[in-house]
């Protein structure tokens, strides 16, 4: 092509205009010919610089390619966290987007992560559930490393177990002791969560009470919400419910 016969240095300037919004080097120049790549090597922006010596690392990551700009976008310190533990936090079920989070996270947080990923995937969690709680208090990461099984076999997922987590240790209780009892009449964790808030006398109708509301097509949200009505209307709609089965 013309591009190819100019004078080396004509070209070497025109080369660091041709990326996007006029920022460092269209990478297809690369592909041209040797000459031209050498050339194009030579204007590459920090970014694309990233992105053409880690490229192929991060794809077997799992990145995308707008997450992998992304992180091309970042901290010198984010990005060599990523490339540093991409395998292990892959192995953990993290996307590129999770790692990039975690990347922005403290270190106390980050180390969290890489102490505990392991047992928090097996808890059911993945890599926004695991950011979210390596920033929560020790107390409540102490509390999902201790209970997780137990919540994930109740039917909680990551995101649940952080809610809870930050809950006061008597409804914590309510949902370790009754969380079988509630997955039984279809409670996920949400729903779990919410009724361990409400009142004694509402959460113990609902334990009355669940298998009858369950047939009757209740959901957890709608059990919650009758156990919040007073007795008499309460009463009113198991009756109703009795004399139509």
């Amino acid at each position: 092509s013309h591009l190819q016969n100019l004078p080396a240095e004509l070209k070497l300037h025109i080369a660091q205009y041709t990326g996007k919004n006029g920022t460092g080097v269209d990478l297809a120049l690369r592909q041209t010919s040797r000459k031209m790549k050498d050339i194009a090597e030579k204007t590459l922006s920090q970014r694309q610089q990233f992105l053409v010596k880690n490229g192929q690392t991060l794809r077997d990551l799992g990145y995308i390619h707008y997450v992998m700009n992304a992180l091309a976008r970042r901290p010198a310190a984010e990005q060599t966290f990523v490339l540093t533990h991409g395998q292990t936090l892959k192995n953990a079920g993290y996307d590129g987007d999770a790692m990039n989070g975690l990347a922005g996270l403290p270190a106390a947080g980050q180390t969290f992560v890489l102490t505990h990923g392991q047992t928090l995937k097996d808890a059911g969690y993945d890599g926004y559930a695991m950011n979210g709680l390596a920033g929560l208090p020790a107390a409540g990461q102490t509390f999902v490393l201790t209970h997780g099984q137990t919540l994930k076999d109740a039917g909680y997922h990551g995101y649940a177990m952080n809610r809870l987590a930050t809950r006061p240790a008597a409804e914590q209780t309510f949902v370790l002791t009754h969380g079988q009892t509630l997955k039984a009449a279809d409670y996920h964790g949400f729903a779990m969560n919410d009724l361990a808030a409400q009142p004694v006398a509402e959460r113990t109708f609902v334990l009355t009470h669940g298998q009858t509301l369950k047939a009757a097509g209740y959901s957890g949200y709608v059990m919650n919400r009758l156990a919040a009505q007073p007795a008499v209307k309460r009463e009113a709609v198991l009756q109703n419910l009795t004399s139509n089965s």
